[in-house]
């Protein structure tokens, strides 16, 4: 299988439910961000995983020839780059990020976007649009 079209049905995928999972379970989404971002181990210990899995994805596909295939890259480099921001930036800066984004039209329009978008990467990943 081509990885271009594995990766956008992984990430596709996984966009969908989470897009989802924000729209229907906004309460418990605010809370687990909020809890989240006071312990500084939980964020490197994720940002390291995050950072793993971006450069995974990355190494394995750093493609910039349009369409899908830049789509796919410039996911992983988003990413990477998440995963470097969890590991080398302030706690204290993240959890005041994260407190000026964990408003409820956050989570609908995050979750509206993380839909449509996953839905847009698993249709072109399994060939259906």
């Amino acid at each position: 299988m081509d990885t271009t079209l594995f990766l956008a049905q992984v990430m596709g995928l996984y966009l969908a439910i989470m897009g989802l999972a924000l729209l229907l379970r906004r309460e418990m989404w605010k809370k687990v961000v909020s809890e989240f971002f006071d312990s500084a181990s939980r964020i490197y210990t994720t940002g390291v995983f995050i950072l793993i899995i971006g450069l995974l994805l990355v190494l394995s596909h750093n493609v910039w020839e349009g369409g899908l295939k830049t789509v796919v890259t410039v996911l992983g480099w988003v990413v990477l780059a998440k995963g470097l921001a969890y590991v080398f930036l302030p706690h204290t800066l993240l959890k005041d990020l994260a407190k000026g984004l964990n408003g409820e039209n956050v989570y609908v329009t995050g979750g509206v976007v993380a839909l449509i978008f996953g839905l847009y990467l698993a249709g072109k990943g399994f060939l259906l649009i």
